[in-house]
């Protein structure tokens, strides 16, 4: 374990929208196999690899979803050796900055596979970013990931998943996440550049009276690149509400976006699949697969699900009013993209001139 080096990509860390001097909340990059780690500077905030996180907390193993994670062939030794980060807020500390962690793929030939727990305790909160990226050089790599999630009673945790593949690496994130009573989850995940094989399927429990939570993806999905992003959350108390919003471009990538709620419980809860493709020597394909499955008289659930490319007579309207083509088409997939995921700023600006870039190769004008 190191205290920052300077063999650390920082600007990879910059790609991917994060800051490269962060002190305040700590850092966790995990590059290749090489841990970078420092302590945070605020009280009642506290970031450790997962190993010594374990040794430190023996009350952290019975509060681990373990089942969900050993059907999969994983044992509880396995998983606490493990690289990964454990982030725990304390109790009603609501943390003022932003806290990152990434998990960086540069060398030809590389596996990863962290395991990582977020703990937001009562009337705490947090905003997280993760960033996961890998290098064009990173020819044969795969990355497995395990995350679990609390958010105890009254508490918020926000969590922004902003991942940069390439069409070598084949990733696969596994999540599951509990929500108290009055839990508010906020899950954004951007996919900058897609994987050759990516599957992401998070589940959520949402087992307190007004509990809540969000998911949003965003993707643009290259030729020749396979994505399967799905959700499943179960809501299992009074009052409680969920959303799973899901924003694909597919530049001729394959992309399956699915999103399944089931209410156990009187619960408001909607489930949004909408896919824009682009004509590309390559042609893609979205398939979008929203579900609902009532299993109480009072659950009040809808779904809606969409797939079609740029309209030409839009982009023609804003033309018409002086804007140029390519600024009409960013208009138009910036307000796609947006209506998808809220609060989504600067930081992506150059995934979406790579979408207009794309776009403007014969979308426009047709």
């Amino acid at each position: 374990m190191k205290n920052f080096a300077e063999s650390i990509d920082y600007e990879l860390i910059k790609e991917l929208g994060m800051s490269s001097q962060n002190t305040n909340t700590g850092q966790y990059i995990l590059q290749d196999d090489q841990l970078y780690f420092s302590n945070p500077l605020i009280e009642g905030l506290e970031l450790w690899p997962i190993s010594y996180a374990f040794e430190k907390y023996k009350w952290l193993k019975e509060r681990t979803l373990w089942m969900d994670f050993c059907k999969k062939g994983d044992s509880k030794k396995s998983l606490t050796k493990r690289n990964g980060y454990f982030i725990y807020v304390h109790k009603k500390i609501k943390i003022p900055y932003l806290c990152q962690t990434a998990l960086l793929m540069l060398s030809p030939v590389v596996a990863q596979s962290p395991y990582n727990i977020i703990f937001i305790d009562d009337g705490a909160s947090l905003n997280l970013i993760t960033g996961c990226a890998g290098r064009p050089d990173a020819y044969q790599a795969r990355h497995v990931s395990f995350s679990e999630i609390h958010v105890g009673k009254n508490a918020t945790f926000t969590h922004h998943m902003m991942h940069k593949w390439n069409e070598n690496i084949c990733a696969e994130n596994q999540s599951a996440a509990v929500v108290e009573e009055n839990g508010t989850l906020i899950s954004n995940h951007v996919i900058m550049k897609s994987a050759k094989k990516l599957v992401s399927n998070p589940i959520t429990w949402l087992e307190g009276k007004n509990a809540t939570a969000k998911y949003h993806t965003v993707i643009l999905s290259d030729p020749f690149t396979s994505a399967d992003l799905g959700g499943v959350i179960y809501l299992n108390a009074e009052n409680t509400g969920a959303e799973i919003v899901h924003r694909a471009v597919s530049a001729g990538g394959d992309i399956i976006q699915r999103g399944l709620l089931v209410g156990n419980a009187p619960c408001k809860a909607h489930v949004d699949c909408a896919g824009m493709v682009f004509e590309s020597k390559q042609l893609g394909n979205i398939a979008s697969v929203p579900g609902l499955k009532s299993l109480h008289p009072d659950a009040m659930m809808s779904h809606e699900a969409s797939i079609g490319k740029i309209s030409p007579k839009q982009v023609e309207y804003l033309r018409c009013r002086g804007i140029s083509e390519l600024d009409a088409i960013s208009m138009i997939v910036r307000g796609f993209i947006n209506s998808g995921v809220p609060g989504i700023g600067p930081e992506i600006d150059d995934f979406i001139s790579e979408i207009v870039s794309i776009a403007g190769h014969g979308e426009g004008a047709k």
